[in-house]
């Protein structure tokens, strides 16, 4: 966006990552002589955590600190109360049914289909969730072998490229 078509993309993100982001990821690879800061390409909108932030008229998100990879800062985010988009996550059964309990009507969640689930949460391990939940809960951030996994996915449905779900 910045060299294409002049335009700096906004950023929402949660306040304690902007600087990590910029100081680990992003910095090496978009530094250009005086174009060395986050903003430089970016109009950054820090939100802040477990607080409700209003993005635009109608749409309000609260970034929720969910765990990812040990010793870095993580978020999910809740929109309008009522749809939750799991980001990359553990598996966390506790915040799923408060959250269905607080009244999220769909639940946008990473799956790691096989093996040990050690930064994302397991087909096995949310198939463990009641029905309440698994019927709120569509998959995605899967491996490519989704196919394989047709009908065994309890009352969760898969997230399919360039197909509209419901919110």
């Amino acid at each position: 966006m910045m060299f294409v078509h002049k335009r700096k993309p906004v950023l929402y993100l949660a306040s304690t990552l902007a600087e990590p982001l910029w100081e680990h990821t992003l910095r090496g690879g978009l530094t250009q002589g005086e174009l060395n800061k986050l903003e430089h390409f970016f109009d950054v909108r820090p939100l802040e955590a477990d607080q409700n932030n209003e993005i635009a008229p109608g749409i309000v998100v609260k970034p929720i600190r969910t765990d990812h990879i040990d010793g870095k800062n993580s978020y999910s985010f809740l929109f309008n109360g009522r749809f939750f988009y799991s980001a990359d996550m553990r598996f966390n059964p506790g915040l799923l049914e408060k959250l269905v309990q607080d009244g999220v009507q769909t639940i946008y969640h990473d799956c790691q289909l096989a093996g040990p689930g050690e930064v994302h949460a397991t087909l096995d391990e949310l198939l463990t969730l009641p029905d309440s939940i698994q019927s709120r809960l569509w998959l995605m951030h899967y491996g490519d072998a989704m196919e394989q996994f047709e009908g065994r996915t309890g009352r969760m449905r898969f997230i399919r490229t360039g197909e509209v779900q419901p919110v």
